[in-house]
């Protein structure tokens, strides 16, 4: 870390020159490693790194493994029906009344084009 410390610019320049990581350590234990990237693959690292993601692409993966699989077109059916529902829903309230939670959820969700 000291090394870090000192010579940062240093240290990113020969990651960056030599395209191999540099490992960060603590008291000779690695804490951290320095990466190359590539500004175009900035997206990809970080979703691949979210928690959140990784275990959604797991489960996605998981699913198609064992076919429980949907249509395409059945899947935009459903959105489909979901957001008319939704539109009903909204005007059965009026813009007055709260909305539930299952209809601000669909709503935030974006809209596919027709």
């Amino acid at each position: 870390m000291r090394e870090l410390a000192r010579n940062a610019s240093a240290i990113v320049r020969k990651v960056t020159d030599t395209g191999r990581p540099a490992i960060v350590t603590n008291r000779g234990k690695p804490v951290a490693v320095v990466l190359p990237l590539d500004p175009d693959e900035l997206e990809d690292y970080v979703l691949a790194s979210a928690p959140r993601f990784v275990r959604s692409m797991r489960e996605a993966d998981r699913d198609f493994a064992e076919g429980r699989t949907v249509e395409a077109g059945d899947f935009f059916a459903s959105l489909d029906a979901s957001d008319a529902e939704d539109e009903e829903m909204e005007l059965a309230l009026g813009s007055d009344e709260p909305r539930p939670a299952t209809a601000k959820r669909a709503a935030s969700r974006p809209r596919r084009a027709r």
